[in-house]
């Protein structure tokens, strides 16, 4: 388990309250670190009466909140959880939204896995969550316990968004566009999921309202929320915003490398694994730097399916190949998952597979990286010599000569003696005499008096006498 990383905040309240300033919505206490512009950008983009898309119910819906992101004019970035608060205390009536907001500097949002929901989860482990009406008008500084090893669920998104649908708010997000998209229910996995499908360095630029109804008084670059009678809709018309309704059909243009990457994880619902690899420190995002990495992610995902010779061209191909930003980490993923899976096949492999793959494995090793092919060739001798003992020393021959500067010769020594003394005790009888003293003809001249030759070389010079005797 990934230990939590400390996140220093400040903090705002924003709610509706009586007191000595009068009553209404506004920011009902903070920290001394709060600045003026950051509060009157809370005040303007903070939810206030009827502003949340739901109604406070029993059961269920009880533990429904909504969530904001975005950046303040000082360059901090604010995440913010709105919840209902009880009964609004002005004749108005209806229910009181209570806000709280948590502010930290930029350079901290790595940190949080490029991931505001993150911050929310540590604001709900610190009792930040739980509305409090009546705070001392001065907060201190919080601690958050940030921690980044925790994925949403998929449930509420495959629900809400089909695959062209996602895929195209993915697309509207990289074209920096504005999208309003309406779901009944699921709008904060959603939108987490979402913002997995981007380079994480990219999600500093993309603020989002997730439950809150939709204001241009308040527009984020995405909003998902439940809009059931389309009052979002009415008011779109010529605004600079996109209206996505999900239960109109849409055609699915040809997705990129990226998009492709990011949907094959959306469907199997594999969210770890997309979040970990979104989520690095990318410090090249642009349409084709995108398009390099969805390659690469894609070639990962393939690996097992792609035959064992494509698999060494694959591998010959990314070892020789150097980068700047990420890509190497991610070059280093491909080469690890393509030498496991070679790895797995060859501790199973048959003579039949084996030979068209053998010379080209053993050049692979001498030529390219013998660090990378050594344990494949490891996996591959113990494993044949067991179903042909005679064709495995033979094939042995070529890894003894010839043998690359950068290998552990120990262990290369270890390997051919295990090789030759499995050959002695599993040979079989009926091993032909002529290929049997060639071969340790061969060998002699490479491992002169090695004692499992010795010993095949003894059984050679007694099969005619034990011939005759049977005529």
């Amino acid at each position: 388990m990934t230990p939590a990383e400390t996140l220093h905040c400040d903090q705002a309240i924003f709610t509706s309250v009586r007191g000595p300033m009068g009553e209404g919505y506004r920011i009902i206490a903070a920290s001394r670190g709060m600045r003026s512009d950051e509060k009157q950008a809370i005040t303007r983009l903070s939810p206030s009466h009827e502003a949340l898309c739901w109604q406070p119910a029993a059961g269920p819906d009880a533990s429904l909140y909504a969530a904001a992101f975005y950046p303040l004019p000082t360059g901090r970035l604010c995440v913010a959880y709105s919840c209902y608060a009880g009964a609004e205390h002005t004749a108005r009536g209806g229910h009181r939204v209570y806000t709280h907001n948590v502010v930290f500097d930029e350079q901290e949002f790595p940190r949080c896995g490029f991931n505001p929901f993150h911050v929310i989860r540590a604001m709900a482990v610190v009792g930040l969550t739980v509305p409090k009406l009546t705070p001392s008008a001065v907060l201190p500084e919080v601690l958050l316990p940030i921690k980044t090893d925790v994925a949403p669920r998929m449930d509420s998104f495959a629900k809400a968004l089909d695959s062209p649908h996602r895929r195209y708010v993915l697309q509207l997000l990289f074209d920096e566009r504005t999208i309003i998209v309406p779901v009944r229910d699921g709008w904060l996995e959603s939108t987490e999921l979402l913002l997995m499908g981007l380079p994480g360095p990219m999600r500093v630029k993309v603020s989002f309202g997730a439950g809150l109804r939709f204001s241009f008084g308040r527009c984020h670059r995405l909003h998902l929320f439940c809009d059931k009678k389309g009052a979002a809709r009415s008011r779109m018309a010529g605004q600079p915003v996109e209206y996505l309704d999900p239960a109109v059909t849409l055609t699915d243009g040809s997705p990129t490398a990226w998009l492709t990457f990011v949907d094959s994880h959306w469907s199997r619902a594999d969210c770890a694994v997309l979040a970990r690899r979104t989520s690095r420190p990318f410090t090249d995002f642009s349409n084709a730097a995108r398009e390099r990495i969805g390659k690469l992610y894609i070639a990962i995902n393939a690996v097992p399916l792609t035959a064992s010779l494509e698999l060494l061209s694959l591998a010959a191909k990314h070892i020789r190949a150097r980068s700047a930003d990420v890509d190497d980490e991610i070059r280093r993923e491909l080469l690890a998952e393509t030498q496991r899976t070679l790895l797995e096949r060859l501790t199973n492999i048959h003579w039949c597979d084996a030979q068209p793959f053998w010379s080209r494995l053993v050049a692979f090793w001498r030529l390219t990286d013998a660090a990378f092919a050594q344990p494949l060739l490891e996996a591959g001798l113990r494993s044949l010599v067991r179903e042909d003992p005679l064709a495995t020393a033979e094939a042995a021959i070529d890894v003894v000569s010839h043998t690359p500067a950068l290998i552990d010769r120990d262990r290369h020594e270890k390997l051919i003696d295990e090789v030759l003394n499995l050959m002695s005790a599993d040979l079989p009888g009926n091993a032909a005499p002529d290929r049997l003293t060639r071969l340790c003809s061969r060998w002699q001249s490479i491992r002169p008096g090695h004692p499992a030759l010795q010993k095949l070389l003894n059984r050679c010079s007694v099969a005619p006498t034990a011939n005759s005797t049977s005529r």
